[in-house]
């Protein structure tokens, strides 16, 4: 593979400068598609050989951009089997998958891949022309590249190929995915965080925009599964910058249904699905009769081949200018000169192409319309009761397409061709990306203009052919050019036609939009403003003339009434046709569940119709005989058996032509679409589709009843043939039919009453809920309380036994209880003596404890401090002799021990309760006496009252560290009486200052002095002595009161402890 799948190739290109071209191209081939370097004409198989005569389409503009880009030298192309088919350093090729679509998934794992390295690579716009299941390949490859991105920014830190391997994989999205993320991606060694962020960069600033050729997934024919991929991501809003969404019209191949993801506008073209790649035959390669004069069938793809490259140099600011365009031979003599003349046209002329080439397409429309009365071999058709072609729109439903995009209106093949055509007249050029209704009000103001001039005439005006005499005769007059041009053209007859038939298509385009009801309240009344423009203009202008009555040229007056009845014409055709719609999609869907719900026995009925039938019609193969007589012997057990049983039936025939077997199985398709098929739709579709549709189809019966009237009088000279009654109806009916299927799915355990889906409103599923319940589902909320009221009464019987139990017991007991309370009484009498005695015992016996704990701890200290001194006193043992003289002397060691009981213990217990108070207010501190408090800034504070508290608290603490510093400073101060004379020295100088005192910091001032006092005099005060104090200093002496504080309860425990120490007892 010319760009081998390796993570480690994006990382590396990631670490490169960006590359100068920034536009990329990814084709992504359809259905058993592969890149066709040249046309098919030269071969000599007669099949092959009429699969492309001009060429494939997206494989021809492959290789054209990689010649208009200069990288013809570069460009390879790839082996066989090779999904990356051609490729050049910015454009690939991506083969389809085959019918079945088993490799779906590798393909969509190889775009992704394809695309992020073309962002690594520093691309900034990519570009997705696409087919078929190519097209439905694409709008998974930029759901991918969303979820990519997602998951890049959410989840930075993981690694890329995770993120590939967490691709969706349910049963409802069976993309196949995951696997071939998880078979192709492996980890990269060069992957970095950086990287990765790099890689997000370059995909948010992506610009990627689709172009999507009829996009078909695919379906579930003759209840084969494997043709049928699904995903509800099908239909989720594309991200993307820019698009171009073509459906083809004529294609009615059963399972060829295709998708319109939300937020896109489908262009209608005409052919079948192979005509836009280049096939010009029919589906089974016909030619077209001979009986149709014009059948030139290669105008679609010349008009592909156009809008592509318009759609391009649209995309890549100009890149595919005529200025910039080379003229290009790549062996497509008829697709080179179409495309040739294409490019080197201006901008005008290029319209003026695409004009031109719409006029040629409606000129053969006859012959596009012959490719409706066939299918893709064995398939069969599929196709409205009016034989429209469906289409999934915005969610896995069959849809007319008619009521999803109109189609050709006589004079316009679509919307498109509409407003090229009035491009002469007005100018849209300022407008050419403005939504449909903005543009259908500037025609609605151009006519406006011109019917203004109309009423200022009082004959009908006279016209020249010649564009140049409208301009002089505009700038004589005052008037606009392009009015004068418009009413030029309302004076034809065939002109006037072709112009409303033009505003007609346009409206019914938004009209569509408006009556599907997926509007926001601005979208609802900005389009119904636009909608009801031109009819009130129309009828304003009507009623000046009449009021001019001869003054106002008959002719006029003629052209006005014709005008508009053709505007109330279109209307009423496009109202009825949603009316119809809405109906014939509500039938259908009732008679889909109903298959859904019936029983077993009812698909064996279904099957011997089908086997019945099988050889009733014209033309009928005689050996179609023989297989109905063996399959009248089947007795399906399922509709997963039934295509055995007809391939074995068809085996049993032998060997037969190709061309006979291929019309057995046409006929028996035939059938099978008739009988079988609504059966196998029936059984597959997915509970949410179902659910989805009915609410869809609900809303829009419901909408279309309420708004019957005003929509008829907007159309007021002409009955719009709408029964409110038949919508109703059909209002009741979906909410019958989905009562049924809740019903259905609580049986078989699928949905739980109690939980709404997501895919549907609360209002609806309250509706069908209700439903429900009359078709017999259990309304969860009663059944919630039948079993509360279940569990209530068993436990209402077991508390009645319980009672009873109880009631016998205790009247056992109640004696024994008397018999006991005496015993008791005494017993706690003889107890209560004990336990007060064994109390007050425990009290000593716990207080003893402490003391000896604590005065071991002391001695411990006492003899660690001493023979630490002792053994520094030894290091210097001259000039520390009387150090330790004075350490052993009986006053320092008083000194020492009254350090330890008396002076360190209050300091801690005040350090402690300081400590706690600021631990309030920072509760980070550290719970230990290590170090002074800090002093934080007012940011680390609530307010200023909180910081000053703090700081108040902090002044204290930092006060009492110090004082523990001094005393506990055995390295400076050796001797306990240079500790005590430092403190006392302390705390005479702070004890002057004016520092904040609370009643401990009093309390804990007293007890030092008291202390210090003993120390200094050696003398305990007696009773009378601080009794005497009390009164000159008019102070409460704590020895005169029970209730001491904790300094109070310290000095009266000095005292009796000095008494015993003191020199003078």
């Amino acid at each position: 593979m010319p760009k081998p799948i390796n993570l480690t190739d994006i990382f590396s290109l990631l670490q490169q400068d960006p590359v100068e071209e920034k536009n990329h191209f990814l084709f992504l081939l359809g259905t058993d598609t592969v890149f066709t370097p040249r046309p098919t004409i030269s071969l000599v198989d007669p099949v092959a050989k009429k699969s492309y005569e001009r060429g494939e389409t997206l494989s021809y503009a492959a290789q054209a951009v990689v010649s208009l880009l200069g990288e013809q030298e570069q460009a390879e192309v790839g082996a066989k089997n090779d999904p990356l088919s051609y490729c050049s350093p910015s454009v690939d090729v991506v083969n389809g998958p085959t019918t079945l679509g088993s490799e779906v998934g590798e393909r969509i794992a190889l775009g992704v891949y394809l695309a992020l390295r073309a962002v690594a690579n520093g691309k900034e716009t990519l570009e997705i022309p696409c087919h078929s299941r190519g097209a439905v390949e694409a709008t998974m490859v930029m759901s991918e590249l969303k979820r990519i991105k997602k998951a890049l920014q959410e989840e930075p830190h993981k690694p890329l190929h995770e993120i590939l391997w967490a691709a969706p994989a349910t049963e409802g999205d069976n993309t196949y995915i995951a696997e071939a993320m998880r078979k192709f991606f492996k980890p990269s060694e060069n992957e970095t965080f950086e990287s990765r962020q790099k890689l997000l960069e370059r995909l948010n600033n992506l610009k990627v925009n689709p172009f999507l050729i009829d996009p078909v997934p695919g379906g579930s024919k003759f209840g084969l599964k494997r043709l049928r991929w699904h995903s509800p991501r099908f239909y989720e809003e594309p991200d993307c910058n820019n698009y171009v969404l073509l459906l083809c019209r004529d294609e009615r191949t059963c399972c060829f249904t295709p998708i319109v993801p939300k937020g896109m506008q489908p262009l209608i073209i005409p052919g079948h699905h192979g005509t836009a790649s280049g096939n010009r035959y029919n589906q089974q390669g016909v030619e077209v009769p001979g009986t149709i004069e014009k059948r030139n069938t290669t105008g679609v793809q010349d008009l592909v081949l156009y809008k592509l490259f318009y759609f391009f140099n649209q995309c890549t600011n100009g890149r595919f200018n005529s200025d910039r365009c080379h003229v290009l031979n790549l062996e497509h003599e008829s697709l080179d000169r179409v495309v040739n003349d294409f490019l080197q046209a201006d901008e005008k002329g290029r319209c003026k192409q695409l004009l031109d080439k719409y006029l040629e397409i409606r000129e053969n429309n006859d012959a596009y319309r012959y490719f409706t009365q066939g299918s893709y071999a064995w398939l069969g058709a599929q196709y409205a009761v009016d034989k429209q072609r469906f289409v999934h729109f915005r969610g896995h439903n069959h849809q007319r397409m008619e009521d999803v995009a109109p189609t050709l209106h006589e004079d316009f093949i679509n919307q498109e061709h509409a407003l090229l055509y009035l491009r002469n007249y007005i100018q849209f050029d300022e407008l050419a990306k403005a939504p449909m209704h903005v543009m259908v009000g500037a025609v609605t103001t151009a006519l406006k203009e011109t019917i203004d001039k109309m009423l200022e005439s009082t004959e009908m005006l006279t016209f020249s052919d010649n564009d140049a005499e409208i301009e002089e005769m505009a700038s004589r007059t005052a008037t606009k050019a392009e009015t004068l041009k418009i009413l030029r053209l309302l004076q034809n007859e065939g002109g006037r036609k072709i112009f409303f038939s033009g505003l007609s298509i346009l409206i019914d385009t938004i009209s569509q939009k408006y009556l599907r009801n997926n509007l926001s309240i601005e979208e609802d009344k900005a389009l119904r403003e636009v909608i009801e423009q031109p009819f009130r203009l129309l009828k304003s202008a009507k009623e000046a003339a009449a009021a001019r009555e001869e003054a106002f040229p008959v002719q006029y007056k003629q052209i006005l009434d014709q005008c508009d009845d053709m505007i109330q014409e279109g209307a009423k055709r496009t109202i009825e046709a949603h009316y119809n719609s809405t109906i014939q999609q509500a039938d259908a869907l009732r008679a889909q569940i109903g298959h859904r719900l019936a029983p077993a026995e009812h698909f064996t009925v279904v099957f011997q119709g089908f086997v019945e039938n099988l050889t009733k019609g014209d033309n009928i193969p005689e050996k179609l005989a023989l297989i109905q007589r063996q399959l009248r012997e089947v007795k399906p057990v399922s509709i997963e058996g039934i295509q055995g049983a007809i391939n074995d039936a068809i085996s049993s025939l032998g060997e037969l032509q190709e061309e006979e077997l291929l019309t057995l199985k046409a006929f028996i398709a035939s059938k099978q679409a008739e009988f079988l098929q609504p059966c196998f739709d029936a059984h597959l579709t997915s509970a949410n589709d179902y659910l989805i549709n009915l609410e869809r189809l609900y809303k829009l019966a419901r909408t279309l009843r309420n708004d019957y009237p005003s929509l008829q009088n907007l159309v007021s000279d002409k009955r719009i043939e709408v029964v409110p009654d038949q919508l109703h109806f059909r209002e009741l009916a979906l909410i019958e039919a989905g009562g049924a299927l809740l019903k259905a799915l609580v049986d078989e355990r699928k949905i739980d009453l109690r939980q709404q889906p997501d895919c549907i409103s609360q209002e609806f599923f309250m509706l069908i809920k209700q439903e429900a319940v009359k078709f017999g589902a259990s309304l969860p909320e009663v059944e919630d309380l039948r079993e509360q009221l279940t569990a209530q009464l068993r436990q209402i019987a077991k508390l009645e036994e319980t009672i009873v139990g109880n009631h016998r017991a205790a009247e056992e007991t109640r004696q024994s209880i008397e018999n006991l309370r005496a015993k008791l009484l005494e017993a706690s009498s003889a107890l209560e003596g004990k336990n007060i005695e064994m109390g007050l015992q425990l009290q000593t016996i716990e207080s003893l404890q402490r003391q000896v704990t604590s005065h071991a701890a002391q001695i411990e200290r006492i003899r660690v401090e001493t023979a630490a001194q002792i053994e520094r006193a030894g290091q210097n043992e001259a000039g520390n002799r009387q150090t330790v003289k004075a350490l052993l002397s009986k006053e320092e060691k008083s000194k020492a021990l009254l350090i330890d009981d008396k002076l360190l213990p209050p300091t801690y217990e005040y350090l402690d309760h300081l400590l706690t108070q600021a631990r309030k207010h920072r509760p980070e501190l550290p719970n230990n006496f290590d170090n002074p408090l800090p002093y934080p800034s007012q940011d680390n504070f609530s307010s200023a009252a909180e910081k000053e508290a703090y700081y108040l608290i902090a002044d204290k603490y930092n006060f009492v560290f110090g004082l523990k510093t001094l005393l506990e400073d055995t390295e400076n101060y050796p001797l306990p009486s240079d500790r005590v004379n430092n403190f006392s020295e302390a705390l005479q100088k702070e004890n002057k200052l004016t520092i904040h005192r609370d009643e401990k910091l009093t309390r804990y001032l007293k007890t030092c002095f008291a202390v210090l006092g003993i120390i200094a005099t050696g003398i305990i005060p007696g009773i009378a002595a601080l009794a005497i104090y009390s009164l000159v200093s008019q102070k409460r002496n704590p020895l005169f009161f029970n209730h001491y504080t904790r300094g109070e309860e310290y000095i009266a425990g000095c005292e009796r402890e000095l008494d015993i120490a003191s020199p003078s007892a």
